[in-house]
């Protein structure tokens, strides 16, 4: 009968969806940009395409046109072409230039002249270039407006890519679609330009993002020609951390001689990184002021500049940049990262939080302000984390508590419990700690986000599963060899921990350029192990305390749920802080924990200890 109602279930859900009924629609929150724009007068939905990746929503505003142009000075006298938007998930909004093929290229184009981004142009004629994260192209669109002899285009999003290509991509344009590392991996090309762009790393400060970490930026500079230059913009938030993160990257990927291979401009909505193979030339300096000058952009950083040079234009109360770029490119660099407000450390494959910058000198600030505006000196995504972190606490708290209210005097002395709580909550904690940890490793190695969560979570949920399947004859077989060997999995699950992180450390490069089945294959074989070791640990728990204290076996599931939903919020959170190898690290302590909780748990109906 129960089979009958879910079939009729399903049947009901698909017609309803094929009749496009309302409210199986989504409905974006009224804050977000998507609602927002289509509030104006005439503006219109064109096309909705839907992937893994999200939604892609085009919307056309002829009345009141899209006139995106971050990096524009504000002197230009060109006018920026009417656009359409492109929305991902209702927000995220990209500008697609719409051509005119009755009006020439330069003519329609002449704005991109005056952008932040088009003075690496102005030092490479004609260059070859490689725009990663091509998004709707907006930067392959500047790079044939500035003549460039050959153009790549990467793109994670095929949807995207497909849309961008089918709006106005010529022919000479080469689109690949993967993720950045992995694409630039396989690549044995060189460029004269690379260009990228940060405008969505900043967007969500618990998302990790591969695409800017100084592992990334070396691998970007090793992929120019002799002269070539690493093209990077960014927006500027206030107060200043998104820019000050990227000049610190930069710094600490260009080593030694960074003060002469970098250049920083800025105007009041976005810098412009310039990273150099080699030195800045006397000539290209000068290039670099003349442009900066004629368009009232202000330098921030060039070999010899000084104080007076910046803050010209678009002035701040400081020059913090430059100030930024001083300190970090002397001789104490930590001392300048340690005492500021945020934190704006170098971001590394281990933690590629681009956009968490939250520092616990910073709360003092958050709580004084209060009401005024405190909480805008944190960003969304940490604070999401940690509210729901918090709340999965006290929910918890109270779950594990009250159960043994409820069950008093069940399963002999109350102290006789808190084995048991070590032992359960310990094994979830490293089981959640473990996996996460492994899962934001492997998504370098595997590339597309969704790939990772599809063979990693697999992976260990399946390899687990065959665990707990054996856990019974394998426990027993080891019975027979030594007294206590439940300790001697979880020691044998750290020292595997241990192996497995450093080894996955010196194989994500090589593994970078394989062929998908190859790192599909090579991950599964890491995982397997250590899922099969993980899974033996909850039945065999659950089987010592079923035996002894039935009255404690939902308990035990309540540790085990509740410990599961804390556990990972509480990875993101010190993944966020110090890392995913920490974390991964810190799992396989937890297991040493459990083996000590396992070798207090009753053995028998009056509950005494083991041995």
């Amino acid at each position: 009968v129960m089979s009958v109602f879910f079939a009729l279930a399903v049947i009901a859900l698909f017609l309803a969806g094929a009749a496009k009924t309302p409210w199986l629609h989504l409905q974006p929150t009224p804050f977000k940009g998507l609602p927002q724009r289509l509030a104006v007068v005439d503006a219109q939905v064109l096309e909705e395409r839907w992937s893994p990746y999200g939604l892609l929503t085009v919307v056309n505003s002829p009345t009141v046109p899209f006139r995106e142009a971050p990096g524009l000075s504000l002197t230009t006298t060109a006018s920026v072409p009417a656009q359409i938007g492109v929305f991902t998930d209702a927000g995220g909004l990209q500008p697609v230039t719409v051509l005119d093929g009755n009006r020439s290229l330069p003519e329609q184009l002449a704005y991109l002249n005056d952008s932040l981004s088009a003075l690496p142009y102005w030092l490479r004629e004609t260059p070859k270039v490689l725009v990663l994260e091509a998004g709707t192209g907006e930067a392959v669109l500047e790079a044939l407006f500035h003549d460039a002899t050959a153009i790549i285009a990467q793109e994670l999003n095929p949807q995207l890519a497909s849309l961008s290509r089918d709006l106005y991509w010529p022919d000479q344009v080469t689109l690949i679609t993967g993720e950045t590392r992995q694409v630039l991996a396989g690549m044995q090309s060189r460029f004269d330009l690379i260009r990228v762009s940060l405008g969505g790393a900043t967007a969500a400060s618990a998302r990790e993002d591969f695409r800017f970490t100084r592992q990334a930026v070396a691998s970007y500079l090793g992929h120019l020609s002799a002269d070539g230059l690493l093209v990077v913009q960014v927006p500027i938030k206030y107060p200043p951390r998104d820019t000050l993160r990227v000049l610190a990257t930069a710094i600490d990927a260009l080593g030694e001689d960074a003060a002469n291979r970098l250049v920083v401009l800025r105007n009041w909505d976005s810098a412009l990184f310039l990273l150099r193979n080699g030195a800045f030339t006397t000539p290209e300096v000068d290039t670099v002021r003349a442009f900066a000058s004629a368009r009232s952009f202000n330098l921030v950083w060039y070999p010899g500049i000084t104080r007076s040079d910046t803050n010209r234009f678009h002035r701040w109360h400081t020059p913090w940049l430059y100030e930024g770029a001083v300190a970090l490119l002397g001789d104490t660099p930590d001392t300048f990262l340690d005492a500021y407000k945020f934190d704006v450390t170098p971001v590394s494959d281990d933690r590629p939080f681009f956009g968490q910058f939250f520092k616990r000198a910073l709360l003092g600030d958050v709580i004084a302000l209060g009401p005024e505006g405190g909480a805008l000196l944190l960003d969304a995504g940490y604070l999401i984390v940690a509210a729901a972190l918090a709340q999965a606490v006290v929910v918890s708290v109270v779950l594990m508590v009250l159960p043994l209210w409820l069950v008093r005097g069940a399963g002999g002395r109350s102290h006789s419990r808190l084995p048991l709580l070590v032992y359960f909550g310990s094994i979830c904690l490293a089981f959640l700690f473990v996996e996460i940890g492994f899962l934001q490793k492997f998504i370098l190695v595997l590339g597309d986000p969704l790939l990772t969560a599809a063979t990693v979570l697999a992976g260990f949920l399946v390899f687990a599963g065959l665990g707990s399947l054996s856990a019974a004859p394998v426990y027993a077989r080891l019975k027979r060899r030594m007294s206590r060997p439940l300790p001697g999995i979880t020691m044998a699950l750290l020292v595997l921990t241990l192996i497995e992180l450093m080894a996955l450390g010196g194989l994500s490069g090589a593994l970078l350029a394989q062929p998908a089945p190859v790192r599909v294959g090579v991950t599964l074989a890491l995982i397997a192990p250590l899922a099969w070791l993980m899974g033996m640990l909850f039945p065999l728990g659950l089987s010592r305390v079923a035996g002894v204290a039935p009255a404690l076996v939902p308990w035990a599931w309540a540790i085990n749920g509740c410990a599961s939903v804390i556990s990972a919020l509480a990875a993101v959170m010190l993944s966020m802080h110090f890392g995913f190898a920490a974390i991964i690290a810190a799992g396989g302590i937890f297991y040493l924990f459990a083996g000590l909780g396992f070798a207090r748990l009753p053995v028998s109906a009056t509950v005494l200890p083991e041995g």
